[in-house]
């Protein structure tokens, strides 16, 4: 959690859920918890066992998954990779519009 950006643009608050998922077996919850916390970000945290990570296909740090509202996985991205958007603001856009 050392540079994650707090600045999400606010209109995008009552239509995309953020969650901050820990994959780190040897990082608790409440480590998360207290990092979430001490950085001042708004996001909830919660831990993903290798269970979850297998059935989802996380294998590398920062992997950025968005999910439809009957959680269809609709845009995934590993390290350092945004896909085809110029900017998180334009994956919203696309993920609210999309919403039905």
């Amino acid at each position: 959690m050392r540079r994650i950006k707090k600045e999400i643009d606010t209109r995008y608050d009552e239509q995309v859920a953020f969650y901050i998922v820990g994959t780190d077996p040897l990082e608790s919850i409440e480590k998360l918890e207290a990092d979430r916390e001490r950085l001042g970000l708004p996001w909830p945290v919660a831990y993903a066992d290798s269970d979850m990570l297998d059935t989802l296909r996380v294998y590398v740090q920062a992997s950025k998954i968005a999910f439809s509202n009957d959680g269809t996985i609709t845009h995934r991205y590993g390290f350092g990779n945004n896909g085809d958007y110029g900017s998180w603001d334009e994956l919203f856009d696309d993920l609210t519009a999309n919403q039905g």
